[in-house]
């Protein structure tokens, strides 16, 4: 799943989050431009050991932000509660995706946190940076039935040091 998003939505968020865990097949999440918010969540998210991105990439991460609108007291008093409630799910899903404590995700999300490829692979958002896809071609007019992927290497990933 090739990502490149400022973020989105929480709730459809999390819903893809759960198909990704449903399926049976591992899903290979790569950082394409940027990925923020809800979208470096949905990066992290990918099979690990399948998690990548392109060198110059961008992540940010950082708490749910809300509009409260027009609302009562009462009203504004639930959904704080809901919001509470939401951070915390965030907070969870990252803990379970990322090298971090619960704790160190809550006071790195306060603000924009923003990283580099290299800092997301430290942060444990990434397992890598992919460095450069080879692709062989056969000669012109020679036909052969062997498929693209027999055809093409492996991407080649480098692996920041910790």
């Amino acid at each position: 799943m090739y990502v490149c998003s400022g973020g989105g939505q929480v709730y459809p968020g999390l819903s893809i989050i759960d198909v990704m865990e449903y399926i049976s097949s591992p899903v290979h999440t790569i950082c394409v431009g940027h990925a923020e918010s809800m979208a470096a969540i949905l990066v992290a998210a990918g099979a690990h050991g399948h998690r990548h991105s392109m060198p110059h990439s961008r992540f940010m991460l950082h708490e749910p932000s809300v509009g409260m609108g027009r609302n009562t007291t009462t009203d504004l008093l639930i959904q704080a509660k809901e919001f509470e409630q939401t951070r915390e799910r965030l907070v969870e899903v990252l803990a379970k995706h990322t090298t971090r404590t619960r704790d160190t995700i809550i006071s790195e999300i306060e603000r924009n946190h923003y990283m580099s490829p290299t800092e997301a692979t430290c942060f444990g958002l990434i397992d890598g940076i992919i460095a450069k896809r080879e692709i062989k071609y056969e000669p012109t007019g020679k036909s052969n039935s062997r498929s693209i992927a027999e055809k093409t290497r492996a991407p080649n990933v480098v692996m920041p040091v910790k």
